[in-house]
């Protein structure tokens, strides 16, 4: 019964992957944060095809689920807490980069008054010697 071990395979794939993902998000590497995710979901349909595949050989369900449970509950709980790590490390950036667009906008909305402002009295200017 090789699906056990394939599926440990592919749990430590996501595992990689997620780690990657996070060190990305921190690094602000947002195409390779893409790529990881895009990986993971094709890795997600593996999983769940070589989970079917397991759960179709055996026989017996409960035995089953009890032996799944067992073995990758504890891997599968880990993969959660680092899907949430990456999740929230993923809001804090976008928080950050709102907050510098926000400066940003409200730097440009400045520099646009005072040229306006500045243009204003230059052309009362020039129009008071005509």
């Amino acid at each position: 019964m090789r699906q056990p071990n394939d599926l440990l395979a592919l749990y430590a794939q996501w595992r990689r992957l997620s780690e990657l993902e996070g060190y990305a998000i921190h690094e602000g590497e947002w195409c390779q944060v893409q790529e990881k995710q895009d990986l993971k979901s094709l890795l997600k349909e593996q999983i769940l095809t070589v989970t079917e595949s397991w759960q179709t050989a055996c026989p017996d369900a409960n035995r089953w689920r009890q032996e799944y449970e067992r073995q990758f509950r504890p891997i599968v709980t880990e993969l959660i807490q680092m899907e949430s790590r990456n999740s929230e490390l993923l809001s804090q950036r976008q928080m950050a980069v709102r907050t510098e667009l926000e400066r940003t906008c409200a730097a440009s909305r400045n520099l646009r008054g005072l040229r306006t402002a500045y243009t204003m009295r230059s052309t009362e200017q020039w129009s008071s010697y005509s």
